[in-house]
C-alpha cells in the first residue's frame, strides 16, 4: 500500500491533539454485518490504542529487514491466495451497500485531512482513493473487470472499514488503530500480508531509523517530507501481527477458541 497519498498529512505524532474525525455508525454495523457473515467476531469499535513507540520502532526494524520479495516462502504464497480474494469481498460487501469508490482525479488527493475523507463518506457514500506507487508482487494485479489493481482496491477498504468507521486519522495513532480495527475483519491466513501492508508500512514510515538522529532523538521531519516505506513482498514476524493491549483482544481470543472448535493455550495464539 505504499504511497498512499492519505497517510499521514500532518497530524499529531502519538496522540491526536487536534481531535479525530467522528466515528461512522453505519460503516460500524456494516463490519460487524460482514464479520457475522463471514463467522468473525464482532469488533471492538470503542478501542483507541496509544502508540507504543518502542514496539513500533521494533516493527520499523523487522520491516526494513524484511526480503523484497519473499514468494518462496509458502506462507507468502498462501498470502497471495487469500488476502486478494478478501479484499474484494469486503469492496464488494460495501459498494452493495450503496458505497462508491472512485480514483483520485489525476493522482491528486481531494482531502485535506482525515476530517475530509470522513465527511465525503458521510455526506456522499463516496471515497477517493490513490492509484499508483510501487509494483508489488501480487497486490499489483489487475481487476478486468474494473481496471483497478488489487492494491487500488485495498486502499479504499482501509480507508472506509479502518479509518471511517471509527474515526481514526492519519497520524501515527490513528494508522495504528486503523490496523487493529480492520485486523479483525480479516482470516488468519490474509493478517500477516495486511498487517505488512498497514502496520508494518506506517511504522517504517513514521519510526524507521531516518526518523532519528545519531543520538537517538526524534527528528520530527513534517510527515509531507518522509520517505515512504519500500513496498515488499514478505510477512513480518507473528509477533507483529498480534495486539494484546486490550480486554477486548482478549475477548475476540476467546471468542474465536469457542466458535472454531480449537483450542489456544494462550492468547498469543490468536
Amino acid at each position: 500500500m505504499t504511497a498512499n497519498l492519505l497517510v499521514n498529512l500532518g497530524e499529531p505524532f502519538a496522540t491526536d491533539a487536534i481531535g479525530r474525525p467522528e466515528p461512522n455508525p453505519r460503516i460500524q454495523r456494516e463490519a460487524d454485518d460482514y464479520n457475522r457473515a463471514h463467522g468473525f467476531p464482532p469488533i471492538d469499535h470503542d478501542e483507541y490504542l496509544d502508540v507504543d513507540v518502542e514496539r513500533a520502532r521494533r516493527i520499523a526494524a523487522a520491516y526494513g529487514a524484511l526480503p523484497m520479495d519473499d514468494r518462496a516462502n509458502p506462507a507468502v504464497r498462501r498470502a497471495d491466495e487469500v488476502f486478494p480474494n478478501e479484499i474484494h469481498q469486503q469492496w464488494d460487501f460495501a459498494v452493495a451497500r450503496g458505497m462508491t469508490f472512485e480514483p483520485a482525479p489525476d493522482g491528486v488527493d481531494p482531502y485535506t485531512t482525515s476530517f475530509d475523507m470522513a465527511q465525503d463518506v458521510r455526506d456522499h457514500r463516496h471515497l477517493h482513493f490513490f492509484q499508483g506507487g510501487e509494483p508489488h508482487g501480487f497486490l499489483s494485479a489487475v481487476d478486468p473487470h474494473m481496471g483497478y489493481s488489487i492494491n487500488d482496491k485495498f486502499r479504499a477498504i482501509h480507508d472506509y472499514f479502518g479509518h471511517c468507521a471509527s474515526g481514526y486519522g492519519f497520524g501515527p495513532r490513528g494508522e495504528e488503530n486503523a490496523w487493529h480495527a480492520h485486523l479483525h475483519m480479516f482470516s488468519h491466513e490474509a493478517r500477516g500480508a495486511m498487517t505488512t501492508e498497514t502496520r508494518g508500512q506506517n511504522s517504517y514510515l513514521n519510526f524507521g531509523p531516518q526518523n532519528y538522529d545519531d543520538g537517538g532523538q526524534y527528528r520530527n521531519i513534517p510527515p509531507a517530507q518522509r520517505p515512504f516505506a519500500p513496498q515488499k513482498t514478505a510477512l513480518l514476524p507473528g509477533e507483529f501481527v498480534r495486539c494484546l493491549d486490550s480486554a477486548a483482544y482478549r475477548y475476540r481470543a476467546v471468542y474465536a477458541t469457542r466458535n472454531s472448535g480449537r483450542r489456544l493455550t494462550s492468547v498469543h495464539d490468536e
